[in-house]
């Protein structure tokens, strides 16, 4: 587990790494999406305040836990694997960046899924991940 000094350090050097990647500087208001997995909380709200304190407007998701995407795709059928949330296209064209704070509890919670479930369900996202390419 990363102290509390580490995670602040980590949190700058996110930040360092969205500057430094953006053709454009950071500017008041910008709209950033944080994406965490449930074990990087410590660091999704450390970079909450920092982006609150540079005038941003952090916008926080947590993923699914490994029990709720596994349950997602035990149970869900074709019309709920395909789903898009309203909203989100205008929301992800909306975002100045985004930050994703991989730390999954599992990686082989799905292992025994039926892959076609797995790639409905992203082909039903792709659109998401477009906006983000294009945006970057």
């Amino acid at each position: 587990m990363l102290t509390e000094k580490q995670l602040d350090r980590y949190a700058d050097v996110l930040i360092w790494g969205l500057k430094t990647s953006r053709s454009s500087s950071l500017k008041r208001n910008d709209i950033f999406l944080i994406r965490y997995d449930l074990s990087a909380i410590c660091l999704a709200e450390i970079l909450q305040a920092k982006l609150l304190d540079m005038g941003m407007h952090p916008v926080l998701r947590m993923n699914s836990t490994p029990i709720m995407e596994r349950t997602f795709f035990e149970k869900a059928n074709a019309k709920q694997l395909s789903f898009q949330y309203p909203g989100d296209r205008p929301f992800y064209s909306a975002l100045n960046g985004s930050i994703f704070l991989h730390a999954p509890a599992s990686i082989t919670h799905l292992s025994d899924i039926d892959p076609k479930k797995i790639g409905k369900a992203a082909i039903a996202r792709k659109y998401i991940r477009d906006i983000l390419n294009r945006s970057e």
